[in-house]
């Protein structure tokens, strides 16, 4: 599925995954909770964002591609949202 076919998808609510690269270059995650529009700033900014608190709600952040068991499971019982939704 594309990017911009993920986006779309995840309109259904306002969490969202964000997978980057740290400055060591390492992959990693931001899971945020954020309008859609504010997440295309985000997406389509040419800077770097060095507070992405001042734009968004951090529900969770970690390394690797994708959130771990608990993560999914705070996301499930906060929001009743699971893994699923965001494939």
């Amino acid at each position: 599925m594309s990017f911009a076919a993920k986006i779309k998808q995840s309109r259904r609510h306002d969490i969202h995954i964000i997978r980057c690269k740290d400055i060591k270059n390492r992959d990693c995650y931001y899971v945020v909770k954020c309008p859609v529009l504010t997440l295309r700033k985000i997406i389509e900014s040419t800077e770097d964002i060095e507070d992405l608190n001042a734009v968004s709600e951090i529900l969770a952040k970690g390394f690797g591609d994708e959130p771990d068991a608990s993560v999914w499971a705070m996301l499930e019982e906060k929001f009743s949202i699971k893994k699923e939704d965001f494939a």
